[in-house]
């Protein structure tokens, strides 16, 4: 009856091993993209708002503000993967998840969402305030929800104190055996 269980445990642990291994490649493709996509709208904003603006009839400052929130959500969601993709290299290893760390490290990813959500509200605030006092013309159209970055964060950021009082409840449970 051991060897069965031993057999079936060597798998499962085989298989979380190699799902992590793939997450962590998910995030360091995501990461990559992101930071391509950051400095591609860097690149815009510096060079090419003045022309954008000039054939979409819009005005040059609700380019570069629609710009900065874009930025800023894809900064964001970049530090949050190199978070996950270092999370999914410590699984990788072999290591037990059950560790502070890594508790930490998902409050991290947890509180850089809703950080960047929070700095990307007030971008858009910004945007909506000068378009009603008439300093802009026309409307901002932001595509990424600011406010689903801050409820992802909080979630993210509840899971990670669930996770470490899951540690403290493990540790208790070693120190007792």
């Amino acid at each position: 009856m051991l060897d069965i269980n031993k057999r079936t445990h060597k798998k499962e642990t085989a298989e979380f091993i190699s799902a992590c291994q793939v997450f962590e490649v998910f995030s360091i493709i995501g990461l990559v993209a992101f930071i391509a996509g950051a400095l591609f709208l860097l690149w815009e904003t510096i060079f090419n708002a003045d022309s954008v603006s000039a054939s979409t009839e819009t005005s040059l400052l609700s380019v570069i503000l629609t710009n900065i929130f874009s930025i800023i959500c894809c900064i964001g969601i970049c530090i949050a993967l190199k978070f996950s993709a270092a999370i999914f290299g410590k699984l990788k290893d072999g290591e037990t998840p059950f560790r502070y760390d890594i508790g930490d490290k998902i409050r991290a990813v947890g509180i850089t969402l809703a950080a960047s959500g929070a700095l990307a509200f007030l971008v858009k605030f910004t945007g909506n305030l000068l378009c009603s006092l008439e300093i802009i013309a026309d409307t901002i159209e932001f595509e990424l929800s600011d406010s689903s970055l801050c409820l992802m964060g909080a979630i993210i950021c509840t899971f990670s104190y669930i996770f470490n009082y899951g540690c403290k409840l493990q540790q208790e449970s070693d120190e007792t055996l």
